[in-house]
C-alpha cells in the first residue's frame, strides 16, 4: 500500500532527513550528549520564537503546553479574558474554567480588531489576555495580534498566546510584541513529529508563577527551570522526537533561512487558495483573517465536504480535514504547513479538480494549473 499523504492540519509529512533521525541509538537524558540536543533545539526555537525569554521544552502535545501554562499562572476565581472565535479559543476557555478562572470574553465567528480592544477597556480588573494565534478551525489567523497585545499590556495584562499551528509557518516576534507566554509544537509547521511542545516564559510571567500555587506536578515550570541550569528536562523525554526536531530546526534555519521558510506558507496558501477557487470552491474565512497554514474553504454547491474528504482519501490515500463543532460538515481544511513535496501538492490540486469533474462540474483547467505551477515553486 502507497504512503498516505498529508495535508492535515497536522500530523504532516516528514521530509526523509528528519525521519532517520529517529532511528538514532538511544541517548540518556542525564548524558553530555542530551545537554548539547537540548541546548542546540532552545536556541533555534528562541529564533523561531523571536525571543530572549526562557523556552522550555516538554513531552506533551501543543494541549500539554496549553495546560502546562494555565497551570503554573491560573488561580482560582482569577477574572481572566477569553475571547472564542474557533474550535481551539474555545478549548482554551473551557481549560481555563477547569481551574476555576472567570473566564470573560466574547463569541464571534469573524472578530474585528476593535471587538478585542473593547474587551480590554471595558474590563480593567482583569489579571489575563488569553488569544489563539491561529485558530485551525476555521482557520483564522489573529493578524491584529501585536496590536492587541498591546493594548493588553497598557492594562497589566499578562498574555497567553497559543500560536501551536503558525509557529514557524508566519510571523512571530514574542519579545517585539510584549507577549508573556507563548505556546508552540512540534508537529504542524515545524515538519517534525508529533511529541514535544514548547513553551516561553517572560519575566513577568515568572513573578506571577513563583507567587502562586502550581497545580500540578509534571507540568511544574519551576522545576523545568531548575532542571534547565544543567541543561536537562526534569522527567524523561521524548529522545527521538528531539533528534528529529532538532535537525528540522537546522534546515529550516540555516539551510532554508526562516524568512524563506515563512514566504513559502505565504505563497503555498496563495496557491492552493487561487486554484480551489478556480473549482468552484469558497474561502471561509475573511481575507484580513485568513490563514496561511489552514486552508479553509467551501465546496461548491452541491457537492457535501465528506464526499470530497472521503474521494481524496479512498481514490489518491490523500489526507485532509473536515470541520469540527459548529464548523463541521460544513468545510474543508487542508494543511498548508511544513514539508510538502511537489508530486504532493499537484497531487492534492489535481486529485480535487477530478472528484470536481466527475460532479459534472465545470473548471477552469489552465488556471487551476497554472495555480499549481506557482505553488509547486515554493515546496521542497
Amino acid at each position: 500500500m502507497e504512503d498516505p499523504i498529508l495535508f492535515t492540519p497536522g500530523p504532516v509529512e516528514l521530509p526523509y532527513e528528519v525521519l532517520v533521525q529517529m532511528a538514532k541509538p538511544m541517548i540518556s537524558h542525564r548524558s553530555i550528549e542530551f545537554r548539547r540536543l537540548l541546548k542546540n533545539s532552545i536556541e533555534y526555537l528562541k529564533k523561531l520564537f523571536g525571543t530572549e525569554n526562557q523556552i522550555f521544552i516538554l513531552t506533551a502535545s501543543g494541549t500539554g503546553a496549553v495546560e502546562t501554562a494555565l497551570v503554573n499562572l491560573v488561580d482560582k476565581d482569577m477574572k481572566i479574558l477569553v475571547p472564542v472565535y474557533g474550535e481551539f479559543s474555545r478549548r482554551f476557555k473551557e481549560a481555563a474554567m477547569l481551574l476555576g478562572a472567570k473566564t470573560i470574553g466574547f463569541v464571534k465567528d469573524f472578530p474585528v480588531l476593535e471587538d478585542f480592544i473593547e474587551l480590554i477597556e471595558e474590563h480593567e480588573d482583569a489579571e489575563m489576555l488569553l488569544l489563539v494565534y491561529n485558530d485551525t478551525c476555521p482557520g483564522l489567523t489573529l493578524k491584529w495580534l501585536p496590536e492587541i497585545v498591546k493594548k493588553a499590556k497598557s492594562q497589566g495584562l499578562i498574555t497567553i498566546v497559543d500560536a501551536i499551528s503558525i509557529l514557524g509557518g508566519d510571523v512571530l516576534y514574542t519579545d517585539k510584541w510584549g507577549v508573556d507566554v507563548v505556546i508552540g509544537a512540534s508537529q504542524k509547521c515545524l515538519m517534525s513529529p508529533p511529541g514535544l511542545s514548547f513553551i516561553s516564559i517572560s519575566d513577568e510571567a515568572w513573578s506571577r508563577i513563583e507567587q502562586g500555587s502550581v497545580k500540578s506536578y509534571y507540568l511544574d515550570l519551576r522545576k523545568y527551570r531548575k532542571f534547565m541550569e544543567r541543561p536537562e528536562t526534569p522527567f524523561t523525554p521524548a529522545v527521538s522526537v528531539l533528534f528529529a526536531l532538532n535537525k528540522a530546526l537546522e534546515i529550516i534555519i540555516d539551510d532554508i533561512g526562516l524568512d524563506s521558510w515563512i514566504e513559502m506558507h505565504k505563497e503555498r496558501a496563495s496557491a492552493m487558495y487561487s486554484g480551489l477557487e478556480y473549482m468552484g470552491f469558497k474561502r471561509v474565512v475573511p481575507q484580513d483573517l485568513q490563514s496561511n497554514t489552514v486552508i479553509s474553504i467551501y465546496p461548491p454547491e452541491g457537492i457535501t465536504p465528506e464526499g470530497i474528504i472521503e474521494g481524496l482519501r479512498n481514490k489518491f490515500r490523500i489526507f485532509v480535514s473536515g470541520g469540527m463543532g459548529k464548523w463541521k460538515s460544513r468545510i474543508i481544511r487542508i494543511g498548508n504547513m511544513g514539508y510538502i513535496k511537489p508530486a504532493n501538492l499537484v497531487a492534492l490540486i489535481l486529485g480535487i479538480c477530478s472528484l470536481v469533474i466527475r460532479e459534472g462540474r465545470e473548471v477552469d483547467i489552465k488556471s487551476v494549473l497554472e495555480s499549481v505551477v506557482r505553488g509547486v515553486e515554493f515546496c521542497l
